[in-house]
């Protein structure tokens, strides 16, 4: 039976709050090798974020277009705040041209849908039954379409390659448009970046985020190609 579920509303949507049921949160178990239904969670979860996709958008209203419309003003706004704390090295020269152009690419082509927003790798458990399943609390709004996607694989970048490309070819069924590693590379910099500008200067946070924009330099090729490299050559 599912428990007694409260909707409150917030800026953001609608976030389910119940008590939390006790399973496994499935990012935590992910990296272990021995899970009997590794393949089939990851076709499970990807069904399931395509199946939510496709549902009635009742956040669409008035202010929606923003997400899209502004996305590259907000781009432009975040870039500024942390354009002296990123490092002046060769290999970052093309890091601000990179996240623009992947921001106009996306306001393009960008569709939006219903989206577990920030909540969705945390409300992801995994049962005794090796099933998976959403647990509480939630949240349900809109967002950009596949961005679920993008922030799963931002919690899995430093597991197993091959469970980060399995999950892309299984939400897309081995048909991955261009456009989205465009919306993939710009989700997984902003990221960053805006914890990076939330940090306290010469804090071990801020030292931790400049390496992890390291690591996203090396990913897009020193910020040449938005396909990161673990999926184009592994």
């Amino acid at each position: 039976m599912l428990p007694g579920v409260k909707w409150l509303k917030t800026s953001e949507g609608f976030l389910a709050l119940s008590e939390r049921r006790a399973y496994t949160p499935y990012f935590q178990l992910l990296s272990e090798h021995n899970l009997p239904a590794r393949f089939e969670n990851i076709v499970q979860l990807t069904g399931f974020l395509r199946l939510l996709q496709l549902g009635d958008n009742v956040f669409s209203n008035g202010n929606s277009h923003k997400i899209v419309d502004e996305l590259e003003q907000r781009t432009l706004s975040l870039i500024k705040s942390v354009e002296e704390r990123v490092p002046q090295k060769a290999r970052y020269a093309r890091w601000q041209s990179f996240l623009l152009q992947n921001a106009k690419s996306i306001s393009y082509s960008g569709r939006l849908v219903l989206s577990l927003g920030p909540f969705a790798p945390g409300c992801i458990a995994y049962t005794e039954r090796a099933a998976l399943l959403i647990d509480f609390p939630f949240l349900l709004s809109e967002d950009l379409e596949h961005s679920d996607l993008c922030r799963l694989l931002f919690v899995l970048r430093k597991q197993y390659v091959q469970d980060r490309q399995c999950l892309i070819d299984s939400y897309f069924n081995r048909d991955v448009p261009c456009q989205f590693f465009s919306l993939l590379a710009h989700q997984h910099i902003v990221f960053v970046l805006e914890a990076l500008r939330a940090s306290t200067r010469g804090s071990g946070r801020e030292s931790y985020l400049l390496r992890e924009f390291e690591n996203l330099s090396q990913e897009y090729e020193r910020f040449r190609s938005p396909v990161p490299h673990w999926y184009k050559y592994y």
